[in-house]
């Protein structure tokens, strides 16, 4: 239950599910489950942004999985460790991480699992300005996801494609595979994916210049960030957010933004003065704007 919460953004759900799961594994000398159990709590740390709790509950829960042979559990950590690395900026130990996870599963003979390793090899190539090889890497995940029939993997990997063509300069390309990967996202009530895809928009509308839609978007992946409880991805927003409002001569709320996002990377926990700081965001007198197949 905790991993599928992390894996669908519920990161205080996912987070006290974790912490119960140890508990009793722990309490019952089960060290299997409490593999498992680290992990999952990992996963639920970082979609919160809790990355230092995050980075030691997967290495423990690592460490015992060695130590028993889980074959399954060690590329589940890899990719745990990954994500970390790439909350954290670090590109080059991300991709490290997801080519040995990749070599796990190919051991394991998992398709589906290899296929999503390569699109976090790709997420990471992105992030060091290696383009064309992330492109390719994802388009080969792409074809086994289709293959299979995998819709939600298929939207994962069209926000990689996604990130890909805005980096390159192709807005309107962008644009259009992040709103069709929201459709999806939506659908299957992944919250902390459609938040993310909202971010994206944003991102792209403001590269463009038209302010009052990028914040229309942040506001939106405010709301569902704030809800999860994911505050690095509340410090993105708020750092977006004030770009914009500086564009619109908006200083003091801008001003207060940024100090709102310094404020939120440095979070561990539920923290009231951030609270505060969603509700004036959330009374912006800004429109949500919807998701839609295709650019206007």
């Amino acid at each position: 239950m905790a991993e599928l919460g992390a894996n669908a953004g519920e990161a205080r759900l996912a987070t006290r599910w974790a912490d119960e799961a140890t508990a009793l594994f722990r309490s019952e000398g089960d060290e299997r489950g409490l593999a498992a159990a680290l992990l999952a709590s990992g996963s639920a740390f970082c979609n919160e942004g809790s990355l230092d709790a995050a980075e030691r509950a997967i290495v423990e829960g690592l460490q015992i999985a060695q130590r028993f042979g889980e074959t399954t559990l060690i590329p589940r950590g890899l990719h745990f460790q990954s994500m970390v690395a790439i909350r954290r900026g670090d590109h080059r130990r991300a991709e490290q991480l997801s080519r040995q996870e990749l070599a796990a599963w190919q051991a394991l003979g998992s398709r589906r699992r290899q296929a999503s390793a390569l699109r976090h090899i790709a997420v990471a190539l992105q992030h060091q300005g290696d383009l064309e090889h992330a492109k390719q890497l994802c388009d080969q995940a792409l074809v086994v996801w289709q293959d299979v029939g995998d819709s939600a993997a298929i939207a994962h990997g069209q926000t990689t494609l996604a990130d890909i063509a805005r980096v390159a300069g192709d807005l309107d390309g962008a644009l259009n595979l992040y709103r069709q990967a929201g459709v999806e996202f939506r659908a299957i009530g992944d919250r902390r994916c459609t938040a993310s895809t909202y971010k994206n928009l944003a991102v792209i509308c403001a590269a463009r210049g038209d302010h009052a839609r990028s914040t229309a978007h942040f506001i939106e992946a405010v709301r569902l960030r704030h809800e999860l409880g994911d505050y690095a991805g509340l410090a993105e927003c708020f750092d977006g957010l004030a770009e914009n409002l500086a564009a619109e001569t908006r200083a003091a709320d801008a001003t207060m933004l940024l100090a709102a996002a310094d404020q939120a990377r440095a979070a561990q926990g539920p923290d009231a003065s951030l609270d505060k700081v969603v509700e004036r965001v959330l009374a912006f007198d800004q429109v949500p704007v919807p998701f839609r197949a295709q650019p206007n």
